[in-house]
C-alpha cells in the first residue's frame, strides 16, 4: 500500500504521544484502533483494518467518567503499515474540554483555542 495524503503534512505545536484504545466508525464499519498521538488537528491511529483516505469517520473515546466522547473526523492520510491520520472535523464543546487535558501545556491554553 502506498502512502496517501488528503492534505499536506503539517506539524502542530501542541501534541502528545500516548497509547489510548478507541473505536472508529468509518467506511460503513466499526473498528478498534489505538491512538499513538493526538493534536489539536486530529489523531494518529494504528489499526489493522484498511480505511479509505477522504472517508468521514467518528472516533469514540472511552474515558473512566463518560461512556464515550464522539468526535467527527476525516481520514486524512495513510501509511503502508496501517497507521492513519484522522483530521478532526467536529469536536463538541464537552469533548474539547476533556480531550484538551490529554495535551501538554493544557492548563495554559483554553480548550476553545485548541479544538476550535
Amino acid at each position: 500500500m502506498q502512502q496517501h495524503r488528503l492534505t499536506p503534512l503539517k506539524t502542530d505545536t501542541i501534541n502528545a504521544r500516548l497509547s489510548l484504545d478507541v473505536a472508529v466508525r468509518a467506511d460503513g464499519q466499526m473498528l478498534s484502533g489505538q491512538i499513538l498521538e493526538i493534536s489539536r488537528r486530529g489523531i494518529f491511529l494504528q489499526t489493522t483494518v484498511p480505511l479509505n483516505v477522504g472517508a468521514d469517520a467518528q472516533v469514540f473515546f472511552y474515558t473512566h467518567r463518560f461512556t464515550a466522547l464522539v468526535v467527527k473526523a476525516q481520514i486524512g492520510w495513510c501509511e503502508p503499515d496501517g497507521r492513519y491520520g484522522l483530521l478532526f472535523t467536529g469536536v463538541p464543546a464537552y469533548a474539547a474540554a476533556i480531550l484538551h487535558n490529554l495535551l501538554p501545556l493544557s492548563s495554559e491554553i483554553p480548550p476553545q483555542a485548541v479544538f476550535a
